[in-house]
């Protein structure tokens, strides 16, 4: 934008300088003054723009189109501001970034025929004569071929013009004729309608759950390793609708891992995953979505370089009937939903990275219950909030929890576990030591479990528990 209104001041600068007197005048007095020789025919500016400046214009123009306006561009900018949070949120940056690499070759490709034209570098003048006279003896024996043959030489005569030549000299260049079976009708609308997401923001692929003897989520015997090292082993746990669980234990224990499990950032080497007693298959996030998994993570997973409603709607758009991005919407809803969890928030159009640290952990919980979400995810949602945003965290997982809404919750705070949480998964190395309800056990006794891994006598013991001789 800066470029085309600097390009629009210097044009209509020159345009005054050539075409009123005054500006003329005050040169020649001037350069009398100053003892400058005035040249021959008047001090007149030289008008016009060079092709190679359109282009740059009109590819600055796309560019700005691109990154401010398109699903892309947003994608390249979570990319470039939190690869991992872009990913989480269901991005394919590989894919974006071997898109990226594409349009840069594209442009360098432009900048070297440009380059090449201008400087009148495409002839070679070695072995010319030899080229034209070769090219003299094709096109008679084509010629000769057509009229035996009856070809109308027309369509052919259209493709002499040269790309190259048409930039160095600013001829026009003809659009070369496309044949009908490699046509491609309405490809755009296609490419767009497979693409466009729906406004509404009802999440498919749920199910509904109509009795409590099924479990919305069980996840049976998950293991996954790092080099060799189990993080996970043997690992079960089940949710059910309306239900808070706890998942304890000291740092390193795998919870985290394994509710990234869960939500298709890490890939399970054994296991099964089950949702309302179906057996699913979630390999990366975009799974786990489908199926109404939502996740706060502990990094927050927020792309520092775009707003909060950016953030929010990061991976699902909503899109205009143009294919543009409907920021109007995207930030109406992020008012609605940031007002009913956070009322003091006010900073919707800074980038997170402006944020404070209850301000983006306010962000990450707004866009996990945006989508209307059956199982959320929350790992170490007050961590970095005050005593008063710690309460309305409190609040919503209350007012989820009576909507029906299934909710795994990591928390050091043994408090709040017990505050609001119905059951408790203790893991330890890797293992689950035990798991039992709240009202059945006291907070030292689930201290027991995360410090010694012994079971106490009204919880359930797990493969992690401490054997007793």
């Amino acid at each position: 934008m800066l470029v085309a209104l600097g390009c629009i001041v210097v044009l209509g600068a020159v345009y005054i300088a050539n075409n009123y007197y005054w500006p003329i005048a005050i040169a020649r007095r001037y350069a009398e003054a100053n003892n400058i020789a005035w040249p021959e025919g008047g001090l007149l500016i030289s008008q016009g723009i060079a092709i190679p400046v359109l282009m740059a214009i009109a590819v600055g123009i796309v560019m700005t189109f691109i990154a401010t306006r398109l699903r892309f561009g947003r994608y390249v900018f979570a990319i470039g501001g939190n690869p991992e949070a872009a990913e989480l949120a269901g991005i394919k940056t590989r894919w974006v970034t071997v898109k990226i690499f594409a349009l840069m070759g594209m442009l360098c490709a432009i900048a070297a025929a440009i380059s090449t034209a201008r400087l009148n570098a495409a002839t070679n003048a070695q072995g010319e004569n030899r080229r034209a006279l070769y090219d003299r003896r094709s096109g008679h024996r084509r010629h000769l071929a057509c009229r035996r043959h009856g070809v109308d030489r027309r369509r052919h005569a259209r493709r002499a013009r040269h790309a190259v030549a048409s930039i160095r000299h600013g001829a026009a260049r003809h659009r070369l004729a496309v044949p009908a079976h490699r046509r491609r009708h309405g490809a755009r609308h296609r490419r767009l309608a497979r693409h466009r997401l729906p406004l509404s923001r009802q999440v498919t692929g749920v199910f509904i759950v109509t009795e409590q003897t099924t479990p919305l989520v069980e996840m049976k015997n998950i293991s996954i390793s790092f080099g060799g090292i189990h993080a996970v082993e043997n690992a079960s746990v089940d949710l059910f609708p309306g239900e808070v669980v706890a998942l304890l234990g000291h740092n390193g224990a795998g919870k985290s891992t394994l509710i990234k499990v869960l939500s298709g950032a890490y890939k399970r080497d054994n296991g099964d995953i089950m949702i309302n007693g179906e057996t699913v298959d979630i390999r990366n996030p975009r799974d786990a979505k489908k199926y109404g998994i939502e996740t706060i993570y502990q990094t927050l997973a927020v792309a520092d370089n775009v707003d909060a409603a950016a953030n929010l709607y990061l991976g699902r758009e909503l899109q205009t009937k143009w294919g543009t991005l409907d920021d109007v919407a995207m930030e109406a809803s992020t008012r609605e939903v940031m007002g009913r969890l956070n009322p003091n928030f006010k900073r919707f159009k800074e980038p997170v990275k402006a944020l404070s640290g209850g301000q983006r952990q306010s962000v990450a919980i707004a866009r996990a219950i945006l989508f209307d979400a059956r199982i959320l995810i929350m790992d170490e949602p007050t961590a970095a909030l005050g005593p008063q945003e710690t309460a309305q965290v409190g609040d919503l997982i209350k007012q989820l929890k009576r909507e029906g809404i299934g909710i795994f919750l990591i928390s050091h705070d043994i408090h709040d576990v017990f505050d609001l949480a119905d059951r408790v998964f203790v893991m330890k190395n890797g293992k689950v030591v035990g798991h039992a309800r709240t009202e059945d056990v006291t907070k030292d006794e689930v201290l027991g479990m995360i410090i010694l891994g012994k079971v106490p006598p009204g919880a359930t013991p797990g493969p992690g528990a401490m054997k007793v001789a």
